[in-house]
C-alpha cells in the first residue's frame, strides 16, 4: 500500500476544542482513497474513511508537508484508451473530463500528491506507457 500522512486537529464533536489525529492519502484495493483518525477525550477514538480523491484542503496539507510529485509521459503515442482509462479510474471522471486531463497530462504532466503520481503512473505503466515519476509516496 502507498500512503502519505499528515497531523490533523479535527473538531470536537462534543465541542471540547480540537482533537489530535491523522490525514492519510492511500491505495488501498486498487483504488485511491483517503482516511481520518482522531482521538477526543470527550468522544473517544473516530475514523473516517472514503474512497476516491481526497479533498482539496488535505491535498494542499501533503503537498506542503512532502513536496509535489510530478508524472511525465516519455513515449511520443497520442491519446488513447488506456490513459483514458487510467483517469477515470484514478479520479472518477466522466469520459468528457477523462480526455480534457488525459490531453492535458499528455502536454504538460500531472503533478499532485506523491499518492496520486504512484497510483497514476503505476496503471500508466500497466497499460502500456512508459512514465516518468519525481517524487513519491512511500511504500507501507
Amino acid at each position: 500500500m502507498k500512503e502519505q500522512a499528515v497531523h490533523v486537529t479535527v473538531p470536537c464533536g462534543n465541542g471540547h476544542g480540537g482533537c489530535p489525529g491523522w490525514a492519510v492519502q492511500l491505495i488501498r484495493d486498487n483504488e485511491l482513497g483517503w482516511d481520518l483518525e482522531w482521538t477526543c477525550d470527550s468522544c473517544g477514538i473516530a475514523h473516517d474513511e472514503q474512497r476516491g480523491q481526497a479533498p482539496e484542503w488535505l491535498r494542499a496539507m501533503l503537498i506542503a508537508e512532502h513536496g509535489i510529485s510530478r508524472l511525465t509521459v516519455k513515449d511520443a503515442r497520442g491519446l488513447d484508451g488506456g490513459i483514458l482509462k487510467v483517469f477515470r479510474k484514478v479520479f472518477g471522471l466522466s469520459l468528457r473530463d477523462a480526455q480534457k486531463k488525459a490531453k492535458d497530462f499528455l502536454g504538460n504532466g500531472y503533478s499532485g500528491t506523491g499518492v496520486e503520481v504512484s497510483f497514476l503512473g503505476e496503471l500508466m505503466m500497466n497499460s502500456g506507457r512508459e512514465v516518468s515519476m519525481e517524487g513519491s509516496a512511500s511504500e507501507v
